[in-house]
């Protein structure tokens, strides 16, 4: 009986996957179908602007590389201290 459910589930996962490719693959093709539209009337499409949650990934993903950095070199320092004071 279990095998029948999971496999009722795995079935609605996957068609469920599946529908939501498709609509996606849809949204591509009519964003491309737009985007040559407008250089066929001879618009300049541009490039996409950065919205403000790109903007906030950004200065996430700096502030964490650069607090490793600094954490790392800290270390680093820390060590080479006990080291040759020892």
């Amino acid at each position: 009986m279990r095998i029948v459910q999971y496999s009722i589930t795995l079935h609605v996962t996957v068609r469920s996957t599946w529908e939501q490719v498709s609509q996606l693959s849809k949204e591509m093709k009519a964003k491309e179908q737009n985007k040559s539209e407008a250089e066929a009337a001879g618009q300049d499409s541009g490039l996409d602007k950065p919205g403000l949650g790109e903007l906030k990934g950004a200065v996430q993903k700096t502030c964490f590389l650069l607090g490793s950095a600094v954490i790392i070199i800290i270390c680093l320092r820390n060590s080479l201290t006990w080291h040759i004071a020892r």
